[in-house]
């Protein structure tokens, strides 16, 4: 019997702060806190972080807490206009709603060989619980720094990204090639010299 799968869900993203001239491998992980640890005393509340120890996450989860995923406050206010006699409109009020949106916690890990020699993501998962979007239902994300692009178009030794230039760009930093700083025409026969 062959097992359908399900497809996998895209985080919503938004490209924030995406700089082609500092090259940098993340990996986006999702991070677990345990719901009952967000507490607005100064205790910091009593969640499996501080109770169990050791694997926290796993007993977590088991207690039925969902540590990897948050819930987004998302506000909507819509005004309420009343017509007057002479046809004008005013408004004499807002109507004000609050959605609670439940989104994974994602984070950024750094993977390059610089950072922990490219390990800190596997020591994440390891001793700290972290998971990869794809092991809870979502598509994974580009791995060049505050990139969230679940669009992956290119993958390469020097991780997966979602765009020809990011994926040039740390190939060229992972094989320690100096791009061209002053001369821009140098610096784009260089940039067209890197294979994807």
């Amino acid at each position: 019997m062959v097992e359908k799968k399900e497809a996998l869900k895209e985080i919503p993203w938004e490209k924030t702060g995406v700089r082609l001239s500092a090259p940098s491998r993340t990996v986006k992980m999702i991070m677990p806190v345990c719901p009952e640890s967000q507490s607005d005393d100064a205790s910091g509340g009593s969640g499996c972080e501080t109770t169990v120890g050791g694997a926290w996450w796993i007993e977590c989860e088991k207690r039925g807490h969902d540590p990897y995923h948050q819930a987004k406050v998302v506000p909507h206010r819509a005004p309420i206009v009343r017509e007057q006699e002479d046809g004008r409109q005013l408004i004499v009020g807002y109507d004000e709603q609050v959605e609670l949106i439940r989104t994974p916690r994602v984070t950024q890990v750094p993977a390059g060989v610089r950072s922990n020699s490219g390990y800190l993501p596997d020591r994440k998962r390891f001793w700290h619980g972290y998971k990869m979007p794809h092991e809870l239902g979502y598509k994974d994300m580009c791995e060049f720094r505050n990139c969230y692009n679940p669009n992956i178009k290119y993958r390469t030794k020097a991780g997966d990204f979602c765009d020809e230039m990011q994926a040039k760009m740390m190939l060229a930093d992972t094989r320690h090639i100096n791009l061209e700083v002053f001369l821009e025409e140098k610096r784009q026969d260089q940039i067209d010299g890197i294979s994807v």
